[in-house]
């Protein structure tokens, strides 16, 4: 089963727009994974290029059982965040999101030819939100923590940020 994807999720005022590509960032051997967006903020999500091809991110939803355990990486990616931003209030996992990377030709004659194309690697999408003493959500965090399935986390490179 091939999906393509091109979606945008309102989380909290936010647009999650994963226009996912392949496309390589300034002579890096980077790899953008998806977008962000919302009034404030644009960040793209980058890995190394050499970690996206890796077997560990490789799945068939259509025949293979999920190949990672999503409490372990959203446990992770929860860490990740609280040391990143220095977070020091309370949050908790407010969204996942599971999706495939997209890759786009290089140029337009293969775009014409070939299209867009799926592959078989993945990601996950963790959005989170600041929580009180009993549970209940207060606001959303900015940003996300986005993460290939082997667990390698993206780099967040900020585009614009508004005043």
């Amino acid at each position: 089963m091939k999906t393509s994807l091109y979606h945008v999720t309102a989380l909290a005022g936010a647009a999650l727009i994963c226009v996912c590509s392949g496309q390589q960032v300034a002579n890096e051997e980077k790899k953008l994974i998806c977008e962000w967006n919302n009034n404030k903020v644009h960040i793209r999500y980058l890995v190394p290029k050499s970690s996206v091809g890796s077997p560990k991110n490789r799945w068939d939803p259509s025949s293979e059982p999920f190949p990672a355990d999503i409490r372990e990486c959203g446990e992770r990616a929860q860490r990740y965040l609280v040391k990143s931003k220095g977070i020091k209030e309370r949050i908790a996992i407010h969204n996942v999101e599971i999706s495939s990377i997209i890759d786009y030709p290089t140029n337009v004659a293969d775009l014409l030819s070939e299209g867009i194309r799926t592959t078989s690697q993945w990601y996950l999408f963790f959005r989170f939100a600041f929580e009180s003493p009993t549970g209940e959500i207060i606001r959303p965090v900015d940003g996300a923590v986005v993460m290939l399935l082997d667990g390698t986390i993206a780099e967040e490179q900020t585009i614009t940020s508004g005043k």
